[in-house]
């Protein structure tokens, strides 16, 4: 398994066009509900006392252009993935566009994307798209659910699961080895895959108790006293596992 810090789209290379071809990359102009919430915010400064037109240009400047850059990047990205979906899994996009439930997935993952910058999610979100667009896509439901939890949780959250997946395999992908333990909390674990959040256990407690109320992970605590085997132990609950799943690029098919 590959870490979600680092993960990106799993096809590579040239795209081969011709004219019969759909586009390589798209770019859909439909507002989103972040274009609506903006115009009303926009109208609302207009309307206060002593702000008027200056307080509204001032207001666009701040946040409308970067708020469009990141929606046009975002979906330039979603666009060539696809298309690259389509060029190494044959993935129909004709297909696609007229299927109802992919459509809302794309959309609630893209409001999703447009209301945060972290390269974390986004990589989630653009996952979520593209393990939906494939055969064995999890029913309708349950895709809305991942996607709702992408937008819930934060970066340290996917991290944490990605982590307790199976710590083994992140050791390996990460060229990381756990100090041998004969006992111990899964703090530890936390502490030495990142050392950034030694100094903020309340917040990385916080984090795990987010995971847990959700029913992603089955442990209530980091600190429960374990064995050095059992820390290595996969920490994700089933409906965890196929979260984790899905929010990881696709498998790339055997040659």
């Amino acid at each position: 398994m590959r870490s979600l810090r680092s993960r990106t789209c799993f096809v590579s290379g040239p795209l081969t066009r011709n004219k019969h071809a759909m586009p390589d990359s798209f770019e859909p102009r439909a507002r989103s509900a972040g274009d609506v919430t903006h115009a009303v915010a926009k109208a609302a400064i207009g309307s206060l006392p002593f702000v008027g037109a200056a307080g509204v240009e001032l207001f666009s400047y701040v946040v409308s252009a970067p708020h469009e850059r990141r929606r046009e990047a975002w979906m330039k990205q979603v666009g060539d993935d696809l298309a690259k979906l389509r060029d190494t899994r044959g993935v129909n996009l004709d297909t696609l566009r007229d299927d109802d439930s992919f459509v809302d997935a794309v959309v609630a993952a893209t409001q999703a994307a447009i209301r945060t910058a972290d390269v974390a999610k986004h990589a989630a979100l653009r996952n979520a798209i593209l393990n939906t667009a494939l055969p064995f896509a999890p029913e309708e439901a349950v895709r809305q659910t991942y996607i709702r939890l992408i937008d819930e949780l934060n970066a340290w959250h996917l991290r944490f699961l990605d982590l307790f997946d199976d710590p083994n395999e992140w050791q390996r992908m990460n060229d990381k080895t756990f100090p041998t333990l004969y006992a111990g909390g899964l703090s530890h674990v936390v502490e030495h895959a990142y050392p950034e959040v030694k100094s903020r256990q309340n917040l990385y407690d916080q984090w795990w108790r987010d995971l847990y109320t959700r029913g992603l992970v089955s442990t209530d605590s980091l600190h429960v006293m374990m064995s050095g085997h059992g820390l290595l132990g996969r920490r994700t609950t089933d409906f965890g596992r196929e979260f984790v799943k899905f929010v990881r690029e696709p498998v790339a098919p055997a040659r």
